[in-house]
C-alpha cells in the first residue's frame, strides 16, 4: 500500500489565501489613512495621516510579484516620510505612521489568512 501526498493543491490554496489577506490589508490600510485618530499613541495627536488624498489615491492594490510574494505599494513621493517619520528643519520630529502595519494588526493577519485558507479548501 502506498499513500502519496501532493502539496501542489495546498500550495495553490496558500497562495490564494495570501492574496486574499493582502487584499484585506490593502482595504484596511485605506481606512487607516483616512481615519482621524488612527494613531493615538503617536503624538502629537493632530498629526493624522489624513491629507489631500494623494497617499490614499496612490496606494495600489496588491500585485503578485512571484509565487511567494505579494506586494502592496504606493507611489506617493512622501510616503516613506509618513511611514517612517522624519526630523524637521527646526529640530523637531514627526513620528512614524506605519499604516500598512496598523492595517495588518487591525485585520489580524494570521486569522484572516487561516479563514481564507479554510474557505478555499
Amino acid at each position: 500500500m502506498k499513500i502519496e501526498l501532493d502539496l501542489s493543491r495546498i500550495e495553490a490554496i496558500a497562495r490564494d489565501a495570501q492574496f486574499v489577506t493582502a487584499q484585506a490589508i490593502h482595504s484596511q490600510s485605506l481606512d487607516v489613512i483616512r481615519r482621524p485618530g488612527a494613531f493615538p499613541d503617536y503624538p502629537p495627536a493632530d498629526r493624522d495621516i489624513v491629507d489631500i488624498g494623494l497617499l490614499r489615491d496612490m496606494t495600489r492594490p496588491p500585485v503578485r510579484q512571484s509565487p511567494e510574494t505579494v506586494a502592496i505599494e504606493t507611489d506617493a513621493p512622501y510616503a516613506i516620510y509618513v511611514y517612517l517619520g522624519y526630523g524637521t528643519t527646526t529640530g523637531g520630529e514627526v513620528p512614524p505612521r506605519p499604516w500598512f502595519q496598523k492595517a495588518a494588526e487591525e485585520i489580524g493577519v494570521e486569522e484572516t489568512f487561516a479563514d481564507s485558507f479554510r474557505g478555499l479548501l
